[in-house]
């Protein structure tokens, strides 16, 4: 079986000397993630379904610890008659518990226009994420600056049957709480808030051209924005994962723009982008960029009552 891992929009301090290695062959990966699938679970859970040939696995849900052999990543797909393994798949390498939680709690785009089937999760931002009366120690990968590999683990979730992502995420999350001891749930709390509303004048519709995303620091060690045909909250999960990721303020959208952005595009001659920057260069194209508070929805790491 083969699956393609979708490059990681995460922070950078996973990807450090543990996994710099050479670009590793169909092969070798294979051997790798066999390495994975035969080492000692954590955690083992499914169902089995009667067929007219005999029992056979309905899904399933695995949990294993770090393997340096690979790197942190993720994928989810959906089974449909152009994927190999027929089978809906959601699979999470070498990640501490809280971004597990993030990650399959966030937006889930459509990556493969083809298969229709293919799936990248934005995570849910730190700014959005809150522990509640529990040691949140074991759950993160660094601790008073210092990485605890031994806080990264891998989680596989399979199903023979065509379903959802939503559903996939459903039996992982409730898979994960059940390992870790942990509770997860949405609450709204009254925060500080980068919001980004109109300042009157108009905000560009998406004309013509090609995709484009580009945001922070170019090769000229520039900063700046370059956007053309995607949503605004692609822009906005951009920011939170890229140069507003370490952020305190959640980012709240007033300006009801639901179209496609045509063309905006901004450089600075430093590299890097603050709120400052986004504040400025961002008003010519019809962008109010505030400190203000607002109610927002949180979601809460807790700890589960066993």
């Amino acid at each position: 079986m083969k699956i393609k891992i979708f490059a990681l929009l995460l922070p950078a301090f996973l990807f450090t000397s543990a996994w710099a290695q050479e670009k590793k062959t169909e092969t070798q990966f294979d051997e790798d993630w066999a390495k994975v699938i035969e080492g000692l679970p954590l955690f083992i859970n499914g169902n089995i379904a009667k067929t007219d040939v005999g029992a056979k696995v309905a899904y399933s849900c695995l949990i294993t610890p770090f393997s340096p052999a690979l790197q942190p990543g993720y994928v989810f797909h959906t089974a449909t008659e152009n994927i190999q393994s027929k089978r809906s798949m959601g699979i999470i390498f070498n990640l501490p518990v809280k971004l597990f939680i993030q990650i399959l709690y966030g937006h889930f785009y459509e990556t493969d226009t083809v298969t229709k089937s293919a799936y990248f999760p934005a995570p849910i931002p730190n700014a959005r994420t809150v522990f509640k009366d529990i040691d949140s120690a074991a759950l993160v990968v660094s601790v008073d600056g210092k990485k605890q590999w031994q806080n990264l683990y891998n989680i596989q979730f399979t199903s023979s049957k065509n379903i959802p992502t939503s559903v996939i995420r459903r039996h992982m999350i409730s898979d994960i709480e059940l390992q870790f001891g942990v509770k997860t749930y949405w609450e709204k709390q009254v925060k500080k808030c980068i919001v980004i509303s109109r300042n009157g004048l108009p905000i560009p519709e998406y004309q013509k051209g090609d995709v484009e995303y580009k945001l922070g620091t170019d090769k000229n060690g520039q900063g700046g924005v370059s956007m053309n045909n995607v949503p605004l909250v692609q822009l906005i999960n951009f920011m939170l994962v890229r140069e507003f990721r370490n952020t305190d303020y959640p980012i709240v959208d007033e300006t009801d723009f639901t179209k496609n952005l045509g063309k905006v595009s901004f450089s600075t001659k430093d590299p890097g982008l603050t709120f400052e920057k986004m504040r400025v260069n961002m008003a010519k194209f019809g962008f109010k960029f505030s400190i203000e508070e607002r109610e927002v929805n949180m979601l809460v790491i807790t700890k589960a009552n066993m």
